[in-house]
């Protein structure tokens, strides 16, 4: 197991494919947490070894950022995760420190915090506008 807050990692200065073991996907995309000057991308097989339609390496959209808790996309239309599953990653001069699911409610918990967070930027923003205009109105008049 990685520790999720990166004090260890996988590192690679070329590129390599890490294997994970059948793991319990529970239908969902994994999220990854990576330091990445390459790029980093995931492939889904189910607990055959068989690839999954659609979520393979060429499929994947390379992460290219570093990423914490980054959920990984494909492109196009894909079969779903099944429930277990095994991961393969491709990394490029990168440090792989963790990956897994996000639980559904701390899914909600980030969503109701980032709702929180755009009602407060919209309510700055509107502060700081109607400063600028009161502003723009007190020059005018003077």
């Amino acid at each position: 197991r990685f520790h999720a807050d990166g004090f260890a990692g996988l590192r690679s200065p070329s590129t390599s494919i890490i294997t994970s073991r059948v793991l319990p996907c529970k239908g969902r995309a994994p999220v990854v947490t990576a330091a990445i000057t390459g790029s980093l991308r995931v492939a889904v097989h189910d607990e055959r070894g068989d690839l999954v339609q659609g979520r393979s390496l060429e499929d994947s959209l390379p992460m290219l950022l570093d990423a914490v808790d980054e959920e990984v996309q494909w492109k196009g239309a894909a079969e779903p995760i099944p429930d277990r599953c095994v991961l393969k990653f491709e990394v490029k001069d990168a440090t792989l420190f963790s990956f897994g699911w996000i639980s559904r409610a701390r899914d909600r918990r980030q969503k109701r915090v980032y709702r929180e967070r755009r009602r407060v930027a919209k309510a700055e923003a509107r502060g700081l506008f109607r400063l600028f205009v009161s502003l723009s109105l007190t020059t005018l008049s003077c």
